[in-house]
């Protein structure tokens, strides 16, 4: 989806990564997309640091390279279903301070034009990275620990309350007809 969206955009691509799809994507990819195998983790984040935008079209859970890459203060392009729903700002919304643009159908045509968009109006350059990199933050592990926590606090405390009984004797209870 992506080759194929960039093939039509003519714009320069960069894929990282090796698998079995490999060979199916260079016989499909124009002279603008450049397949890079694997790469070292320094690599993957210096890329990330510099490029316009982290394009990703898969549907998750939660979506972690998305994430890793606003942390690395990159804008993101991707499919707005999943987790992605919960990670990017997206600046078609109207979001304020976006980290990125969520495209509706995974579709090349969908692709297309949300990349179209972003670069008529140069996201790049209105989405700080620092900003995005601040946002992403809000996914370190140590935050999600303290929220679950804090939330799984709550609700023993919630559940503790509702299962207390008022000290009391017997003879509140019965009454001598």
């Amino acid at each position: 989806l992506v080759v194929k969206a960039f093939n039509q955009l003519r714009l320069p691509l960069l894929i990282v990564g090796d698998g079995p799809e490999r060979r199916s994507l260079e016989k499909l990819a124009g002279p603008t997309i450049n397949l890079l195998g694997h790469q070292s983790v320094a690599k993957v984040e210096e890329l990330m640091e510099h490029c316009r935008a982290f394009v990703y079209a898969g549907v998750e859970d939660f979506g972690i390279a998305p994430v890793e890459a606003m942390a690395a203060g990159a804008p993101v392009v991707a499919f707005g279903r999943g987790g992605l729903l919960d990670t990017v700002r997206c600046a078609a919304r109207g979001d304020s301070s976006p980290t990125g643009v969520l495209f509706p159908d995974q579709t090349v045509s969908s692709l297309f034009e949300a990349v179209t968009w972003f670069e008529e109006r140069r996201f790049w350059e209105q989405m700080p990275s620092e900003s995005i990199r601040v946002w992403a933050e809000r996914f370190r592990p140590e935050v999600f620990s303290a929220c679950f926590e804090s939330a799984l606090r709550q609700a023993w405390e919630k559940h503790q309350g509702s299962c207390a009984v008022a000290l009391s004797g017997p003879e509140d209870h019965w009454t001598d007809s």
